[in-house]
């Protein structure tokens, strides 16, 4: 074998398994990284989910009719006279506008 042949087989003994482990160290080294993301997302979506837990609590409480009721009461609105509630399925009499003498 000629000096130079056996420089190139030498060299390639020594790089191929210098290369496979540079390979395992990165992809090591993303895979870690890739794992603290996900934990940082998965609690992300925990929040998130506590939020919307507490957010359908608040809405809740808002629309009772207790809430409603104090809402009302501030704006000065009051209940309605028999003639202002419609029925399902009763046609009223429309007011005609604009028909008269001016």
């Amino acid at each position: 074998m000629t000096t130079s042949r056996w420089v190139l087989v030498c060299s390639l003994a020594l790089a191929m398994p210098t290369g496979a482990g540079l390979l395992r160290v990165w992809v090591h080294q993303d895979l870690v990284r890739l794992g603290y993301q996900l934990s940082g997302e998965e609690k992300e979506r925990a929040r998130l989910e506590d939020l919307v837990r507490q957010l359908e609590i608040e809405r809740a409480a808002e629309r009772s009719p207790e809430q409603l009721l104090q809402w009302a009461a501030k704006l000065g609105l009051l209940p309605p006279n028999s003639h202002q509630i419609w029925k399902q399925g009763v046609i009223l009499p429309q007011k005609r506008i604009g028909h008269g003498k001016h």
